[in-house]
């Protein structure tokens, strides 16, 4: 009966995984399922300058003071390894510093931190329409006001920051490298669809995939055209790297790595057993992979919920599989379009079809633990980070939660599915019935950026980012 009840519910589930357009009515509204591949729009529109700092200096002045620096988070999950790891001190008694409206916050719309601002993509008003507030938004990190807004005609996905240079993906198929001083667009490029996947900074290059199916490398400085090569499927966030060599991973289920010049070292495609056992077929690749010593961890999504979690590692210098993560208990485990932490050997992420964290162990894809720490939901989009020994990990009920690493322990919660009601929350209500959405709210689908001080950057899906900071 259980996995009857689970066939039934992938039937409904099954629809966010490749959505026709417009999205099927029985799913949720926009970012929680992935953005159907529309017909791209045209070229970026103007910018929007606004705001300055209180004490009168220009805001390219603002910004200007952390460029040259190292950034505190320069791309999504920090490192282009993708571990969403860092040394800042962790909270023990958070604050809401700021809530500022940007725009829309889905799980291509990670904030960066550099000094003392912020810079952030916004999915606009309406998620997979153009409107005024789609762009990327630098703001200042200690008051929320607002530096510079660079208007793009389409939906901000990715982005990266290497040295003046911010790089963006946009629904409109193009990827652009902005002037990170005042968001004055310096050079762009056009893709195949729809330019998802975060852009990933290796040396002189960034990398990027559309929805075509095609990974491009360009000059992060000039955007200058260095190689590209397509895959089977769209690239949605699925790009990492250790530095040595570029890893991308399909909707399709093929998993490639490049050397820096392009040359492919090696391409698979990686097979699961369908529902039935009798056959296998591809996995369908949404999340950016972690690179971790010789394994690269692939997640990946699927048409309903299984007997063991959606993870592969493969052998990174080959593309050999070296396990297929494994539960030996009676739980269902559903489809991965986050990217875990990793922290002291663990992979620690928020399983969909719940409201738990989970964590397995990077060397053997066993389960370490798995706790239910909120309310039940289907979707979990949102990629968790950690300070040290303390996760946070933002979930689709509209909670923002500090976990004990080694233990899953909840130290504490934060509500922010609402910008006017954002507290710290004592009690969350957990029930035995999965929802498509909050009971309350907004749900948290974004993911997160951490300060060198331990300040949080986090956004909702109403349009709100919020500075969490120690009190």
């Amino acid at each position: 009966m259980k996995r009857l009840l689970a066939l039934i519910a992938g039937v409904v589930l099954g629809a966010c995984s490749s959505p026709a357009c417009p999205p099927p009515a029985a799913a949720p509204v926009c970012p929680a399922c992935q953005p159907c591949d529309c017909a791209a729009s045209t070229s970026a529109s103007p910018l929007s300058m606004a705001g300055g700092d209180s004490a009168g200096a220009s805001p390219e002045a603002m910004v200007g003071a952390t460029l040259g620096e190292t950034a505190d988070w320069a791309q999504f999950q920090r490192t282009p390894s993708r571990w969403g790891y860092s040394s800042a001190p962790a909270l023990r008694r958070p604050t809401l510093r700021w809530h500022k409206t940007v725009g829309i916050q889905g799980y291509l719309n990670t904030p960066l931190i550099s000094g003392p601002t912020v810079f952030v993509s916004s999915s606009g008003e309406r998620h997979n329409r153009a409107d005024p507030l789609d762009g990327i938004h630098a703001l200042d990190r200690a008051s929320g006001k607002t530096l510079w807004h660079a208007h793009l005609p389409a939906d901000g996905n990715g982005i990266a920051l290497v040295g003046s240079r911010l790089v963006a993906t946009c629904d409109d198929g193009n990827v652009y490298g902005l002037d990170a001083h005042n968001g004055r667009i310096v050079w762009e490029r056009r893709g195949q669809g729809k330019m998802y996947a975060h852009p990933t900074i290796i040396d002189d290059i960034v990398v990027v995939g559309d929805a075509g199916g095609n990974v491009r490398a360009y000059g992060w400085a000039d955007g200058s055209e260095r190689w590209e090569y397509g895959l089977d499927g769209a690239i949605r966030a699925g790009l990492a790297s250790d530095g040595t060599r570029i890893y991308a991973v399909s909707q399709g289920g093929e998993v490639a790595a490049f050397a820096k010049n392009g040359r492919l070292l090696w391409k698979k495609r990686v097979l699961r057993p369908d529902f039935g056992g009798s056959t296998r077929v591809p996995i369908e690749g949404y999340g950016a992979p972690i690179v971790s010593d010789s394994r690269l961890i692939v997640s990946f999504a699927r048409d309903t919920t299984y007997d063991d979690p959606a993870f592969f590692a493969l052998d990174a210098p080959t593309g050999a599989i070296r396990w297929h993560a494994k539960d030996r208990s009676q739980r269902t485990w559903g489809n991965i379009r986050s990217t875990p932490t990793l922290v002291n050997g663990l992979m620690i992420y928020g399983e969909p079809y719940s409201g738990d964290v989970a964590a397995l162990d990077i060397f053997t894809g066993t389960v370490r633990y798995r706790k239910t720490i909120g309310g039940c939901t289907f979707p979990q989009y949102a990629s968790p980070a950690s300070a040290g020994d303390t996760v946070y990990l933002p979930r689709f009920d509209g909670f923002l939660y500090a976990l004990e690493a080694l233990t899953g322990r909840v130290q504490w919660r934060f509500y922010l599915g609402e910008a006017t009601k954002a507290q710290v929350s004592p009690v969350v209500t957990v029930g035995a019935t999965c929802s498509w959405a909050p009971k309350v709210g907004a749900p948290l689908y974004s993911p997160i950026a951490i300060a060198a001080d331990g300040t949080i950057i986090v956004g909702n899906g109403e349009g709100s980012l919020f500075a969490i900071a120690e009190s």
